[in-house]
C-alpha cells in the first residue's frame, strides 16, 4: 500500500497499534489478513474470511448512528470502511462500489473529507489521505462522469504528501518524481481520450508509447512498480498495439505473482475484453462495466 516500507507506513504504524485497541478495527484487519492468506497458503489452515467479514459489517451496523458517538468512534468506523476497501483488492469482488457508498455517508455525517483532512488527529489525517486516493483511482470503475470529476480536478493539484515524500526519501529523488509523472500521463491520457479532439487517437498512441519508455526506466525489482498498477491498467485500456498489449499484461501478471492480490489477475481480464471490443468505442466507457477496482 506505499512506496517504502518504513516507520512513516502509517498502515503498519497506525492501523495496527489501533487494531489492537479497537475490535471493529481488528475484525477488518483480520479480514483482509485471512482473505490475503487464503490465496497465497493453500493447504494451511487460515481462518474463514467470509466469516470475518459478515462480523465486521455486523459490528459496523451496531455503530451505524455515528451521531452518538464521539470523533474519536466516528474516526474508527471510518477507518474500517477503509480497511474494508483493501479486501476488494485482494479477492477482486465488485463490492467496492457498495463500500464506498458507505465510506461516503460515514465521511458526510462528519462534515466530509475536507472536514477529516483538517483534524489534527493522526488517524483522521492519513484516512484523510487513502480516501483521497482511493476516490480518484475508484471513480472511473463508478462511472465515466465521476471519472472525468475526479481526475480533472486532481490534475490541478498534487498529491499532499509528495513533496514530503521527495524531502524524506532523497535517495529516492529519480524514482518517486518518475512515478508522479505516470500518474499524471495516465490522468492526461484518461482525459484526452473522453475529450474526443481530432486526431485523438494518434496522440494518445504517442502518449502511450512515452508512458511505456518512462515505465521501463523503473528497474524490475525496484520498489515503485506495485503503485503504478492504476496507471498501467488506464495506459494499457487506451492502448492498440500487440506489442505494448503484451508489455502491459506481463507488468501486470509480475505484480500479481508478487502480491497474491485478485484484482490484478481481473484488471488482465477486463483487459481483454476492453482491447475485444470495437477500435472506435471510447474504452472510459466501459470500465464501470468491468466490476473490478484496480488499484
Amino acid at each position: 500500500m506505499v512506496i517504502i516500507d518504513d516507520r512513516n507506513n502509517g498502515w503498519r504504524h497506525l492501523i495496527l497499534p489501533l487494531a489492537c485497541a479497537d475490535e471493529l478495527v481488528m475484525y477488518s484487519v483480520l479480514t483482509v489478513a485471512a482473505l490475503h492468506f487464503s490465496e497465497r497458503a493453500q493447504g494451511q489452515h487460515v481462518a474463514d474470511p467470509i466469516r470475518l467479514y459478515s462480523k465486521t459489517i455486523n459490528e459496523l451496523q451496531k455503530r451505524r448512528d455515528l451521531c452518538e458517538g464521539d470523533l474519536e468512534a466516528r474516526y474508527r468506523i471510518i477507518v474500517t470502511i477503509i480497511v474494508l476497501l483493501l479486501s476488494t483488492l485482494v479477492d477482486g469482488c465488485p463490492d467496492f462500489t457498495i463500500l464506498f457508498r458507505m465510506l461516503q455517508s460515514a465521511l458526510d455525517v462528519i462534515g466530509g473529507e475536507k472536514s477529516l483532512a483538517a483534524s489534527k488527529n493522526a488517524i483522521a489525517s492519513f484516512s484523510a489521505k487513502q480516501i483521497r486516493k482511493i476516490s480518484v483511482y475508484m471513480s472511473p470503475f463508478i462511472s465515466q462522469d465521476a471519472g472525468v470529476c475526479a481526475i480533472a480536478t486532481q490534475v490541478q493539484q498534487r498529491w499532499d504528501d509528495q513533496e514530503y515524500l521527495f524531502q524524506l526519501y532523497p535517495d529516492h529523488a529519480y524514482t518517486l518524481p518518475l512515478t508522479s509523472s505516470l500518474r499524471e500521463l495516465a490522468f492526461q491520457i484518461y482525459l484526452q481520450q473522453i475529450r474526443g479532439v481530432v486526431d485523438t487517437n494518434v496522440k494518445i498512441s504517442d502518449m502511450v508509447s512515452r508512458f511505456r519508455l518512462m515505465l521501463e526506466s523503473i528497474p524490475e525489482d525496484g520498489e515503485a512498480e506495485h503503485v503504478l498498477i492504476w496507471p498501467v491498467f488506464i495506459v494499457a485500456s487506451a492502448s492498440y498495439t500487440a506489442e505494448h498489449n503484451i508489455y502491459f499484461t506481463q507488468f501486470l501478471e509480475r505484480q500479481f505473482s508478487r502480491s497474491g492480490f485478485r484484482n490484478i489477475i481481473k484488471a488482465v481480464e477486463s483487459l481483454r475484453r476492453i482491447w475485444a471490443r470495437n477500435r472506435y468505442e471510447d474504452w472510459t466507457t466501459l470500465l464501470s462495466e468491468q466490476e473490478v477496482f484496480v488499484m
